[in-house]
């Protein structure tokens, strides 16, 4: 418990300086590495960096995703980038295959790791990338980790009934609950430093449900990432933050919460109206 408040302890300043205060390429690089780490961590979970050149792939395609959306999102080069990963995928599939079960497996996870994960996490970057970013920023991270501390603390407390407790045996229906109460009464929080002390303009109703919809997106990720865990049968992905696990331990639940939130941000415009 120590060595988890320590390294968020840590980590939050480093995130706010880099949300708010960094450039956006720096901001951009951050997160290409992390994209790039999590990937690594995933093919790792999933046994597969015994196929070094599948996982270099992964690592690759997915650190260079960020850097894509940052020089402005040309789909010409994504589906380039995507027709040459299936290509080199499937062609170390074929030419390893003897026989063995698995390779369809090593496929999928490989185009998981390299692109299906880096493209929702890079929502980060995307919304950074709009017009107030520099305040909505903030929005994905605010949902998922005070659903996450919500449902952490609601669910020791009066947490009794199981969740789900073939993925994730500690987490409660009271957790689950007050993890959304945590999420909203966070965005409502983060809603009155924008308006008081940034002089911006919010909608609170808008931020109430951009704290509901990011927080239900946020333990759902979390569980999704449980689940594959299960399956992989591992505790964590990595060790790489004391008292959290790896990276992607750390990200998951905004792994999900960004995009959602992205499309919020679109659809229904919270701050700065």
């Amino acid at each position: 418990m120590r060595a988890r408040v320590l390294v968020a302890a840590i980590l939050v300043p480093i995130l706010l300086v880099l949300a708010l205060l960094a450039p956006v390429w720096l901001l951009t690089a951050v997160i290409a590495l992390v994209s790039g780490l999590i990937a690594f961590e995933f093919m790792r979970g999933a046994g597969l960096t015994v196929h070094a050149r599948c996982t270099a792939y992964a690592v690759v395609f997915a650190a260079g995703i960020p850097v894509w959306a940052y020089f402005g999102s040309d789909m010409r080069i994504l589906y380039a980038s995507l027709v040459v990963l299936t290509f080199l995928v499937y062609y170390e599939a074929v030419i390893s295959y003897r026989g063995e079960s698995g390779a369809a497996f090593r496929v999928l996870a490989t185009i998981f790791a390299a692109v299906f994960v880096p493209l929702l996490f890079v929502s980060v970057l995307r919304i950074r990338l709009m017009q107030n970013g520099v305040y909505l920023v903030l929005i994905p991270f605010v949902a998922a980790y005070c659903s996450d501390t919500g449902a952490f603390f609601t669910g020791r407390a009066l947490g009794k009934k199981k969740l789900i407790p073939y993925v994730s045996p500690n987490k409660t229906v009271a957790g689950a609950w007050g993890g959304l109460l945590g999420a909203v009464l966070g965005m409502l929080i983060y809603g009155l430093i924008l308006r008081f002390s940034c002089m911006v303009p919010v909608s609170f109703p808008l931020l109430a449900v951009y704290g509901l919809i990011g927080g239900a997106a946020g333990q759902l990720g979390d569980l999704a990432f449980s689940l594959m865990k299960r399956e992989f049968k591992i505790k964590d992905y990595g060790n790489l933050l004391p008292g959290h696990g790896g990276m992607l331990d750390r990200v998951d639940s905004v792994i999900f919460t960004a995009p959602l939130i992205y499309c919020l941000i679109l659809w229904l415009p919270a701050v700065g109206t």
